[in-house]
This record gives structure tokens, sequence and C-alpha cells, in this order.
């Protein structure tokens, strides 16, 4: 008799559902991603170090604001407003204020090939011009540090993101498809498969989440990125562990019946969904207090970590398995095999049989 009625609600059964919840969200994040492209040339709000531009790091003996730091970044704002250099008023500059009296001021060169090419040559007069602009407002400034990142490094940065999470990817395929391997059926490429296809849902899901919070996408979200993708593989990994020794209490035969096979994923499930709903919570706690009390570059960070560690959670329990579910199926029918024509017609099918289920939660 099947264990379906033990679990408090189905999973694998009702995957098209939580397929539709993932879908919607990246095709609200693809949506935005256009419309930002249509309206600002780029998709999501890049950071210098994927555009290329300047980073000036000043540090005041006290702030405009005191304590207030969105005050602070206001009043410097309405001094750059007045700063050109050239004949070029500063524009898109993003402000960010430290508790210790430094202001970093960023100006992005974009897409702009002309700005690029003369970024590095008007980098130290724009940094002097802003330094003299809010000494003359502000009292005592005084420029740290400026740094220049090219339009060509930039470029390499993101290529090597890209690099990084295919490899990544690629060898973890691997790995999975070699230790999930089920004997008899040979479908350990499935388990691979679904991981990395969750993995992809996962960074999906934090594009889409960058595109609307329009926050900025720099080298600490390639990190958080690839933080993500480790989590998210470990929690998925368990599960698969769970799923390949229940699926082994089956024999070859037993194995190629979906219900029963299905089955086994969803005890499978809810036999590891307490220590995945935990570890997740734990996980979150430290990440909400970073968020929520930490500066300016910390919060940054965490907040790629949130949202990456939620959309694995949830991937490794609502994504993954039910995709294995959809492929495992395919996978039988196209490796059924022949029936004579004459007991196609008179046999019942065995997956509609009654079955004994050798599962407990």
């Amino acid at each position: 008799m099947s264990n379906t009625s033990s679990h408090p609600f189905p999973i694998v059964t009702r995957r098209s559902l939580w397929f539709a919840v993932s879908i919607v969200v990246m095709v609200a994040g693809f949506v935005k991603m256009g419309i930002n492209k249509a309206t600002t040339g780029e998709a999501l709000n890049y950071g210098i170090d994927f555009t290329g531009g300047s980073a000036y790091t000043y540090k005041f003996e006290k702030l405009p604001g005191g304590t207030d730091s969105a005050q602070s970044s206001a009043e410097i704002r309405q001094v750059l407003e007045t700063v050109k250099v050239g004949s070029k008023p500063i524009e898109d500059a993003a402000i960010q204020v430290f508790a210790d009296g430094g202001v970093q001021i960023t100006t992005p060169t974009g897409s702009d090939k002309k700005r690029q090419n003369t970024a590095a040559a008007e980098g130290r007069a724009e940094a002097e011009a802003i330094e003299q602009a809010m000494r003359a407002k502000f009292g005592s400034v005084d420029l740290v540090a400026s740094d220049l990142v090219g339009p060509v490094i930039g470029e390499h940065l993101r290529t090597m993101a890209v690099w990084a999470l295919f490899w990544g990817c690629l060898l973890i395929t691997l790995y999975i498809w070699f230790r999930y391997n089920i004997k008899g059926i040979g479908a350990g490429y499935l388990f691979g498969l679904s991981a990395i296809l969750a993995m992809i849902h996962d960074v999906f899901i934090m594009l889409a989440v960058y595109a609307w919070t329009n926050t900025e996408v720099n080298t600490n979200f390639v990190a958080a990125v690839l933080t993500v993708v480790g989590y998210s593989i470990n929690d998925t990994v368990i599960i698969f562990d769970r799923i390949r020794e229940n699926l082994g209490k089956l024999d070859a035969n037993q194995r190629r019946l979906f219900p029963l096979v299905e089955e086994a994923l969803e005890t499978s499930l809810w036999q590891v969904m307490t220590r995945s709903v935990v570890t997740v919570v734990c996980t979150l706690l430290p990440l909400v207090t970073l968020f929520l009390f930490g500066g300016v570059t910390i919060r940054n960070f965490a907040f790629s970590l949130l949202v990456g560690i939620i959309a694995g959670g949830y991937s490794s329990i609502f994504t993954a398995t039910p995709l294995f579910a959809l492929l495992y199926r395919r996978h039988l029918e196209k490796t059924a095999p022949a029936q004579p024509a004459s007991r196609a017609r008179t046999s019942r099918p065995r997956a509609e049989q009654p079955v004994e289920t050798p599962f407990t939660v």
C-alpha cells in the first residue's frame, strides 16, 4: 500500500505547481532585465568591477549628516551635482558612507566608449575636483585612495565569472553522475542534470531579485553566487543520497514502475525535510543579523547570500527532486521493453496495479 497519505502534503506529485512558481519569478526577472536594458542600456546594475570606472575614498573629519548615513549621502550628492571635469558633470555616482567617517564615491564609465577611453586621464582630475568641492562645503576632507578599473579588466572579470560557474557546474555534474548511478537503470546522469538545473534556477532567481531591487552587481555578487551554488548542491546531494538509498530497496523490476519510484522520492524528501529546513533557518539567522547591522559592503554581500540561500533551500526540496522525477519518467519511457501487441491489449499495465512500498517516513 502507498505511503503517500502519511506525508503532510505531496511535493513530487505536485511538481507542476512548484515549477510554475519558479517560472513566474524567473520570467518576471527577465522582463525587468529587458526593461532595464531598454531604459538604461544595461540589464543589471553592474558595478565598476564589470563596467569599468573610478572609485574614490575620502576621509571626513565630521560627516555632514552626522550618524545619519542617508542624510550624509544626500548632502554629498548635492555637492557632486555642482562638480564638473572639463565641461562634463559627474553623473550616476554611487555613494557609500562608512561609520568611521569614510566615504566612497564610484563613477562608472558604463558602455560609453569615449568615456572609457578617457577615464584614466580624467580620473585624477575628477578626484581632485570632488575633493576641492567637498572641502569648500564641509571643511576638512582628504582623498585617501583612488582606484581605476578599466573596461578591459571589467570585461575580463565578467568572462572569468561565467567560466567559473561553467566549470564548477560541469565538475559537479560528473561527480554526481558517477556517484549516484542506479544499478540496473544507469540513470546517474539524471541526478547530475537535475542538480545543475536546480543550481541554474538559483542563479536566475538571484538575478531576478537583483534586477527588481536594482542592487549593484559586483565581485561580491559573484562570490555570493559561487557560495550559494556550493550550499545548494550540498543540500541537494543529501536528499539525493537518501533517494539512492530508498531506490536501492527496490528490485530491478520495481525500479521500472514509476508510481513506486515516485513514492520513494516523496518519502526520501520527507525523511530529510526537518534537516533541510533547520539547516536553512540556522544559515539565515546570522545572515539576517549581518544584513541588519553590518556595514554597507557586508550588508550587500549578506543580501546576496540571503536571496541565494532561500532560493537554494527552495530548489533543493521543490525543484531538484521533482525535476529528477520528471526526467526519470521520461527515461523509463525511452528504455521500456517493447511488448507484443496482443499482450499490450489484454494485460493491465503494471504501473496501475496496487503495490507495496518498503518505505517509511
